[in-house]
């Protein structure tokens, strides 16, 4: 990496792990807040927790398309002002309903789209794989921090103390965006070729980005009765997230180096496929020790998380990246 790509990287990742720190933090602790409010469990306090994931959802698409026709860096400006104000009414709800409509505006800053299209603007072919793996990195490395001083944080500031510190990294990340250089500030030689993969192509990669996720979602849905019956309470859960996710970076930046270099993609990406495949069976049959386990697991799923995305933003025309 050139040092212009190295201060790219480092902005991007630490724009989002500012925004996504702060709201991993919530997340423990949101149910009994939300329930607290409601009174009674429901449909509200469900709502408040997956507000946010709702409008994510609905609006990654058309704020990437914003971003290829207004520019990556006025997308991702107003994502964060949106974030930000939608953390701040979050922080002063009274009641469950103001708290899932807070929620909803919040999940509004839809901007994981618009960002991992800068990284690619702003990055060579031959190192955005391992830019986005740095990037992914620290995100996973801020969820795994967050669950851990989230609800230490909680005992002192409460849940909208929590809230109003998410508004207030949102505003840092926007300082942090001042200085991702633009895709136009690139040399010649650094710029990005423009892809030309057919959408059925794309359409390939991008249902293994959704794969991917939906495996991790099911890890994180499951593993913890499997370590609950095992007796680790749940406090203690994250001993063991911490130090599989950790050692698994070991070997996924050589492997992207190796895999980079002649033709080895191919054979790296369905090796680590299988390697996914088979922990994710050993824990469904719990047959194996867990440590190492899920440590193949984070392996094959780190791999692949910074390699799909790259090979979508290499194939994708720039202009509809």
């Amino acid at each position: 990496m050139t040092q212009l790509e190295r201060r790219a990287t480092a902005a991007v990742a630490s724009i989002l792990v500012l925004r996504m720190a702060t709201l991993f933090m919530v997340l423990p602790v949101l149910a009994p807040y939300a329930l607290g409010l409601a009174g009674q469990p429901g449909l509200a306090v469900g709502l408040a927790i997956g507000a946010y994931g709702l409008t994510q959802a609905v609006l990654q698409i058309p704020f990437g398309w914003l971003s290829d026709r207004i520019g990556r860096r006025a997308v991702i400006a107003l994502g964060l002002l949106i974030y930000a104000l939608g953390s701040w009414l979050a922080a002063d709800a009274q009641s469950v309903e103001a708290l899932v409509a807070a929620r909803l505006l919040q999940g509004g800053g839809a901007i994981a789209s618009a960002a991992t299209a800068l990284l690619a603007d702003v990055t060579r072919d031959a190192v955005r794989t391992t830019a986005m793996a740095i990037v992914g990195a620290s995100i996973g490395a801020a969820f795994l921090l967050a669950l851990v001083i989230g609800p230490v944080l909680v005992g002192v500031a409460g849940v909208p103390g929590l809230f109003q510190m998410a508004s207030v990294g949102a505003g840092l990340a926007m300082l942090i965006l001042l200085v991702v250089p633009s895709a136009q500030a690139l040399p010649a030689e650094l710029q990005t070729r423009t892809g030309s993969a057919g959408l059925s192509d794309l359409f390939i990669l991008d249902l293994g980005v959704f794969l991917l996720h939906a495996m991790l979602a099911a890890l994180f849905v499951g593993l913890p009765f499997l370590l609950l019956d095992q007796g680790r309470e749940l406090a203690e859960h994250w001993r063991l997230y911490l130090p599989a996710m950790l050692l698994s970076l070991l070997p996924v930046f050589p492997l992207i180096r190796w895999a980079e270099q002649g033709d080895r993609l191919g054979k790296v990406f369905a090796v680590l496929a299988l390697a996914l495949l088979v922990a994710s069976m050993a824990l469904a049959l719990d047959i194996l020790h867990v440590l190492p386990v899920i440590w193949l697991f984070f392996v094959g799923f780190n791999w692949l998380e910074a390699t799909l995305p790259s090979l979508v933003s290499r194939r994708a025309p720039r202009q509809r990246r």
